[in-house]
C-alpha cells in the first residue's frame, strides 16, 4: 500500500488528548487508524507527565509523531465523548448528551467520520466498543464490523460480527480487540484502497480491571496522597457548595436529570 499511515490515539476524558504518528507520504490519501481508550484522564500517560504509569508505546507515538493538546469534550463519559470524536461536534449538537441506551443514537443528520470517508472511497472497519445507540450490529458506512455495545465484562468478550451473530472470544477484552484489529490492518494494507480502522477499547473504565500479569506491576510504587484532598473527597457530599468552593474544590452539586458517573465527581 503506497500511502502513509496516520495513527490517532484519543483519550476520553474531560480534556481530550490526541497523538498522531505518520510515516512520510508516498502519494495518495492516508490510511487512518483511530484508537480510543475509555474514561481515561488526559494525563494518564508517561508522555503527559505521569510519573507512576508506564506507557512506552504511547510515549513512542508522541515522540515520533505530533501531539494535539488543545482538544476538549463537554461531557466526560462514554457516549458523549465518542459522539464528539466521531462527528467533530459538541454533544449538544450531535445529540449525545447522556449515556446512550440501545434505542437512542446521535442525530440522524450526523454521519461518523469513518462513514464519511467511506463515501469518498475508503475501506472502513470498526473494532470494539460502540455505545452510541441502536445496538451492537454493523452500522451503515462500515465495510467490516467486530464489536460490542457496552462492556459487561473485561474478560472473554461476546463480540458481534458482520453477519450480526455474536461470537465469544477468550482473553482480556482489549487484548482480543487489539489482536483482531492488528490482524485485519495487516490484511487490508495489502490492497490499494485507502482504509480507516476505528479501534475502541473498553479500558481503563471503572472498575479498572486488568489482565493477571499486570496485577503487581505497581506494588513497589508509593503514590502520594494529599491529606487535605482525601479528607475533602470523603466528606464532600456532606458539605454545602459554598464551603467546598472556599476550600478550593468545585461544588458537588449537579443539575437534575443529568447522568453522573457516581455520587461524587471523582468516581471515574
Amino acid at each position: 500500500m503506497k500511502t502513509k499511515l496516520i495513527l490517532l490515539i484519543a483519550v476520553l476524558s474531560s480534556h481530550g488528548f490526541t497523538e498522531t504518528a505518520a510515516v512520510q507520504p508516498r502519494g495518495g490519501p492516508p490510511n487512518i487508524v483511530f484508537l480510543i481508550t475509555d474514561d481515561e484522564r488526559w494525563d494518564m500517560m508517561g508522555c503527559s507527565g505521569n510519573k507512576y504509569l508506564k506507557t512506552p508505546n504511547r510515549d513512542r507515538l508522541a515522540s515520533e509523531g505530533m501531539r494535539f493538546e488543545n482538544a476538549f469534550v463537554t461531557s466526560a463519559v462514554c457516549s458523549p465523548s465518542r459522539g464528539s470524536f466521531l462527528t467533530g461536534k459538541h454533544v449538544h449538537q450531535c445529540g449525545t448528551q447522556p449515556i446512550i441506551h440501545m434505542n437512542y443514537t446521535f442525530h440522524r443528520s450526523e454521519r461518523p467520520f469513518p462513514a464519511q470517508l467511506h463515501d469518498v472511497g475508503y475501506y472502513t472497519a470498526h473494532f470494539g466498543k460502540w455505545h452510541l445507540g441502536e445496538g451492537d450490529k454493523k452500522k451503515p458506512g462500515y465495510d467490516h464490523w467486530v464489536g460490542y455495545y457496552a462492556l459487561t465484562s473485561f474478560f472473554d468478550p461476546l463480540l458481534t460480527t458482520n453477519d450480526g451473530q455474536p461470537e465469544r472470544y477468550k482473553g482480556f477484552s482489549d487484548f482480543v480487540i487489539a489482536d483482531l484489529a492488528a490482524e485485519h490492518i495487516r490484511e487490508v494494507a495489502k490492497n490499494d484502497q485507502p482504509f480507516c480502522v476505528y479501534v475502541a477499547f473498553g479500558a481503563p473504565h471503572y472498575d479498572f480491571s486488568y489482565p493477571e500479569h499486570l496485577e503487581h506491576v505497581l506494588d513497589d510504587v508509593t503514590i502520594d496522597h494529599h491529606r487535605r484532598s482525601t479528607r475533602m473527597w470523603r466528606n464532600q457530599e456532606n458539605r454545602n457548595a459554598s464551603s467546598t468552593v472556599r476550600c478550593g474544590f468545585p461544588p458537588c452539586t449537579r443539575p437534575a436529570h443529568t447522568w453522573t458517573p457516581g455520587p461524587i465527581r471523582w468516581k471515574k
